[in-house]
């Protein structure tokens, strides 16, 4: 493990009191202090790079000490995260994909003391290939445009801001583990070509379209009982003049059969120009929730596909979509298929998804 200190001595303004500060002494009451953690072979590579090049000098103008992490092998960053003492530390930066902020996230949520560690608040700079969390949140923070010209750059004066943002976390019981999802869970046809277009990875995001067209060539499906609970945010006007919104539940729903796909999200964007569910709200408190089953065939799967990068998915012959407070996929000898969780690939007979009740807690514009 590769840790460094990369701090600066002086600065002439404090960005959290919006002022010129007084002295040096006056300004280092407020410094803050943050791990990066640097994937360098995401970006094609250019990860440790645009970090030195690009990310460095912003938070050091921000008044940022960072201690900086470069990580030497998959599962790097959950190691250290979670054995590390981060009582001083006052955020966590990602420089990469959405893999290596899966395993900060986890790392962090398995401590013993993940009730108070999890607090951290949380920042990605959008390097690696997927990025779905950072284009959420620029959409909730309605600083689309900026993130589409630089993400890079919009995402690292997030970090250097400082602002935190609530954000929907999902809990993922498999097989009697529990494994945190800050973005996606799915299954069958979106989930193969998540985990299969790996080899195409050098490519960066192009590899989801590419593959998307070979799967479709040869469409799977597979056999299992998908149940969830309906639910839905209720206005105070329905709640009878309650003065906040609340979540409303419906019957359980149970299907067996077999499914092209079952794809869920808690947040707007799946990917960096990809919005699964364009009704998503930071911390809404929903899962949403998209299935195909057998018979809605190629073409619907086809138009399904295409029409992810505007949000007209939603609305294709065949595909199904729910917003709910919690989902089951469940197959005795093991589900079959691609089950990803993040898009990192995971196997079991039952995978069981709610919200959580300690959402993430992420730095936006």
């Amino acid at each position: 493990m590769t840790v460094a200190n990369e701090s600066q001595d002086t600065l002439d303004h404090d960005p959290k009191l919006g002022h010129s500060t007084l002295s040096l002494a006056s300004y280092l009451l407020f410094v803050r202090r943050y791990l990066v953690i640097v994937n360098p072979v995401s970006g094609q590579g250019k990860g440790l790079p645009t970090f030195r090049e690009k990310v460095h000098p912003i938070l050091m103008e921000a008044g940022v000490k960072v201690e900086l992490l470069v990580t030497e092998r998959p599962g790097h960053a959950r190691s250290m995260v979670s054995s590390s003492n981060l009582s001083e530390i006052d955020g966590i930066i990602t420089v990469g994909g959405d893999g290596l902020l899966y395993e900060v996230v986890n790392g962090l949520r398995c401590r013993d003391d993940s009730d108070r560690i999890s607090n951290i608040p949380l920042g990605i700079i959008a390097t690696g290939s997927g990025n779905g969390l950072a284009r959420s949140v620029a959409e909730y923070s309605k600083e689309d445009a900026d993130y589409l010209k630089n993400p890079v750059l919009s995402t690292t004066l997030a970090a250097a801001r400082g602002k935190v943002v609530p954000v929907n976390l999902m809990e993922v019981e498999l097989d009697g583990r529990k494994i945190y999802s800050f973005l996606s869970v799915g299954w069958g046809l979106l989930a193969d070509i998540d985990v299969e277009s790996e080899v195409l990875r050098a490519i960066g995001e192009s590899r989801f379209t590419i593959w998307s067209f070979l799967r479709l060539a040869k469409l799977r499906h597979y056999k299992a009982q998908l149940s969830y609970i309906p639910c839905e945010r209720v206005s105070r006007d329905e709640l009878n003049g309650t003065s906040r919104t609340s979540l409303r539940e419906r019957d359980p729903v149970f299907i067996d059969g077999e499914f092209i796909s079952v794809y869920s999200t808690c947040q707007s964007y799946i990917g960096s120009d990809l919005i699964f569910a364009p009704k998503a709200q930071p911390g809404d408190g929903l899962i949403h929730l998209t299935y195909m089953t057998k018979d809605a065939g190629r073409a619907s799967a086809t138009q399904f596909l295409l029409g992810i990068d505007k949000g007209a998915h939603l609305s294709v012959s065949g595909v199904s979509y729910v917003t709910v407070k919690e989902f089951t996929i469940r197959c005795a000898g093991g589900i079959n298929g691609t089950i990803t969780i993040d898009g990192e690939r995971v196997t079991g007979e039952e995978i069981k998804i709610k919200i959580s009740p300690r959402p993430l807690h992420v730095f936006a514009l």
